[in-house]
């Protein structure tokens, strides 16, 4: 359903279900691009990035794109 949200360009409705669904998908590097894409369409990045940080333990892979994620919110803190 949310790969559906995505694509008719729903990205609210996306976030929120690839968000519910993100425990189960943190190896997938397709389901992580679609979730970081719909947060950065409906500028909720930081929801994102804390839904990483307490997987970011189990899931190392996930340290990478939370630091990317920070990177990003505080380039566009800068640029307002």
């Amino acid at each position: 359903m949310a790969w559906a949200c995505h694509q008719r360009q729903a990205y609210d409705v996306a976030l929120q279900l690839f968000l519910r669904a993100l425990p189960a998908h943190t190896h997938d590097y397709k389901f992580l691009g679609a979730l970081e894409s719909a947060a950065r369409h409906c500028r909720r990045e930081s929801d994102v990035a804390h839904a990483y940080q307490p997987l970011a333990a189990e899931h190392p892979q996930l340290f990478g794109r939370l630091k990317a994620l920070r990177k990003r919110l505080a380039d566009d803190e800068r640029q307002r």
